[in-house]
């Protein structure tokens, strides 16, 4: 009877290991005792990295839950890996191994720009990210996945600029086409509250602009073309801030939910000093509350320059109670005539949901004149 028993363990532990039965993997990251005798399955590791790095990996449709660079381990064979940034596309690749082979995956997850030009009299100057690339019509290639910004200049032309958002191993096609649309345009903001009742419409819940309180919902404003912050409070609830860019001629909707999730993490700007001194750095801040650190894949200072184009530039994020803060010094060459400059903070997860604070006004400090 024991050789028989003893017969039927080593019979489980040899079909185990050619992977008739699936493994039970390894608990507490220790192998199992069969695979210290040498039964274990046939297994191989595959180091992964991605270019830019930071990609999510699944395996066989079985998300990792781990990002790029990392080593995975794979039964014997042949495996589906797929690799991919939140809302900004995926990339698969085939990988194979035998029992005990280290394999690599090296994937480029890159995007591309193309930027065509509208006119070709005018030469139109394209800024990318706040670097110089040349003039429309041109071409980038290896441009990371996620959020970018364009900003054009041409002799006699009206400055402006274009946000975009480039995918995993797509093309992303922009004319360079001066504004000639209208000063303004409209923004309808409205609200649904949700409780025992269901989702209704709601009415009468306050609205804030621009940092500033414009009425209650439902609400239709005229305003300057351009990003606008839109948020709605009722009974206490704040909603996440919104910003919404609002084209010339045409209408926007800002939807807002209350009651869902009074808990969703939220952005807010620092105070800056009511006059920014020309003469020394003046350091702005926000703060990212219910948001793991590591979570966070970037924050922007943006500023309005005086011609009304849009310039960002990117923070330093810092580990903070509950959240992150991003830090930059604010860029004193962009206050206007009147001494003054709007700006937001933006803020962007590994998943690709984006966070913002409201747009608010910074003024210069006068200039002191020379003694005589």
């Amino acid at each position: 009877m024991w050789d028989a028993a003893a017969l039927a363990v080593a019979l489980v532990a040899v079909a185990w290991a050619a992977g008739i039965i699936p493994g039970v993997g390894r608990p507490n990251g220790k192998a199992p005792w069969f695979a210290l005798l040498g039964l274990g399955a046939a297994r191989f590791d595959v180091s992964v990295e991605s270019r830019p790095p930071g990609a999510w990996i699944a395996a066989d449709g079985k998300d990792l839950q781990q990002r790029t660079p990392a080593t995975i381990e794979l039964a014997a064979g042949e495996h589906q890996i797929a690799l991919s940034f939140p809302d900004l596309g995926s990339a698969s690749f085939q990988v194979r191994g035998a029992r005990g082979d280290r394999q690599a995956l090296s994937a480029p997850l890159w995007g591309s720009l193309s930027v065509g030009e509208a006119e070709a009299s005018v030469p139109v100057t394209v800024e990318l990210d706040g670097e110089a690339v040349g003039t429309a019509p041109l071409s980038v290639d290896s441009l990371a996945p996620g959020a970018h910004e364009l900003r054009f200049t041409g002799p006699g032309l009206t400055p402006w600029g274009q946000a975009l958002r480039v995918r995993v191993g797509e093309n992303t096609e922009v004319v360079a086409r001066p504004m000639t649309s209208p000063a303004s345009g409209v923004l309808e903001v409205r609200a649904t509250f949700t409780d025992g009742n269901g989702t209704n419409a709601l009415t009468g819940a306050g609205v804030w602009v621009d940092g500033e309180r414009r009425g209650v919902t439902p609400l239709v404003l005229e305003l300057p073309r351009g990003p606008h912050s839109a948020r709605v409070e009722y009974r206490g609830e704040r909603t996440p801030v919104e910003v919404i860019d609002l084209p010339g001629g045409n209408q926007r909707f800002a939807s807002f939910e209350l009651g869902v999730n009074p808990d969703a993490p939220t952005l807010e700007a620092g105070p800056l000093p009511g006059a920014v001194p020309l003469g020394r750095p003046t350091v702005v801040s926000a703060d990212l509350n219910g948001v793991s650190a590591t979570d966070v894949r970037e924050m922007w200072l943006n500023v309005r320059e005086p011609e009304g184009t849009w310039r960002r530039y990117q923070m330093v994020m810092l580990k903070a109670p509950g959240g992150v803060v991003g830090v930059a010094v604010f860029p004193v060459a962009l206050f206007d005539s009147h001494g003054t400059a709007r700006y937001y903070v933006s803020a962007t997860d590994q998943t690709g949901d984006d966070y913002f604070t409201e747009i608010l006004s910074a003024h210069s400090a006068p200039k002191l004149s020379a003694a005589k």
